[in-house]
Formats: structure tokens, C-alpha cells, sequence
């Protein structure tokens, strides 16, 4: 038993016994297809006398190349948490642009895009606000750092740290305990 080739509406087909060429308007379940000729007029054929037409198919457009996705701009990355240069609310970067903006998702759901400069890391004002208290930057505050950011931002130090003094504990349970 030899399988018969299925023709759609609107393929482009030739005669077996004939010449030009038609479209398919109708395939009809006794065999036959009512085609439109070239000059308009539609007529029954068996569909065993047709002959598809592949190199005449309309071809597909080819789908335009995707750029490559940015994951990286001057030291941000792509699902970092930020805040506004001079604002206390915080966000995600969702996306980088190729002209150098980022856009950011804040707590209210609000998306918007901003300039590098715009945006900051959460913990670089306390980073500074801790080394003016501290002084300059001891085993002790980069101990109190790394606490603060494993527990605020959920980050792994890059290098064993020794615990933070007692002092520092304290204070870092004082600061969570006004942000609540």
C-alpha cells in the first residue's frame, strides 16, 4: 500500500498531465482537491494527479539572531540586590541595557531604569558609616562586615573570617531590630 502525499489549503501544486501551476482552495475526503489555477478559475482534480511544488513554498523568514544577554555592567550583576544612590528602598537589577542603563525592580513592583552611577550596593553607606566609627579597617570590622552580610544578604565570606567580637554582635542585633 503506497501513502499518498497530504496537501493543505493554500499549497502551491503543478499537473501530473497539464501544464502551469494552481493552489490548493479545499482537499475534500473523496481524494480530490478543488484548486485555483493561475488565472482564477477553480476546478476539482484527484489529488493523484497533483504534484506539490516545494520550490515554490513561501519560505519562512528567518528569525532574526538574538542578542547576547548581558549578565554583567561595572561591578553590577543580574539579580543583585540595590538601592538608589541616596534613597533607603531596595531593589533587584532585572535587566542590563546595551546604551549602559539598568533596570530595576523595587519593593513596590515598580520597574525603572537608571544609570551606574544612580545605583548603589545596600551596605556600602554602613561599610563607611562603620569604618568612620571604627577607624581604619580592623580584623575586627571586617569580621562585623562579613556577620552583616552573611545575615543581611545571605553572602559566604570569599576567605575564613574569625568571629566578630561580642560588641559587633550587638550592635548588628540593635540595627536589625530598628529596621523591623
Amino acid at each position: 500500500m503506497e501513502k499518498m502525499y497530504l496537501f493543505k489549503k493554500g499549497e502551491v501544486v503543478s499537473f501530473l498531465n497539464d501544464t502551469g501551476t494552481a493552489r490548493i482552495v479545499e482537499v475534500r475526503a473523496d481524494g480530490t482537491a478543488l484548486v485555483e489555477t493561475e488565472d482564477g478559475f477553480e476546478y476539482p482534480y484527484p489529488c493523484s494527479e497533483l504534484v506539490p511544488r516545494f520550490d515554490l513554498r513561501e519560505k519562512e523568514p528567518e528569525p532574526a539572531p538574538q542578542p547576547k544577554m548581558i549578565t554583567e555592567m561595572e561591578g553590577f550583576r543580574l539579580g543583585q540586590k540595590v538601592s538608589m544612590a541616596h534613597e533607603d528602598m531596595d531593589g533587584v537589577i532585572m535587566e542590563f541595557h546595551t546604551d549602559g542603563r539598568i533596570r530595576v525592580e523595587w519593593e513596590d513592583l515598580i520597574t525603572s531604569w537608571y544609570r551606574p552611577g544612580e545605583l548603589r550596593v545596600p551596605g556600602e553607606a554602613e561599610q563607611v558609616k562603620l569604618a568612620e566609627f571604627f577607624g581604619e579597617p580592623t580584623q575586627e570590622l571586617e569580621a562585623f562586615m562579613a556577620e552583616v552580610e552573611r545575615l543581611e544578604f545571605g553572602r559566604q565570606p570569599a576567605a575564613p573570617v574569625p568571629p566578630a567580637p561580642r560588641a559587633a554582635q550587638d550592635i548588628l542585633v540593635l540595627t536589625q531590630a530598628r529596621r523591623v
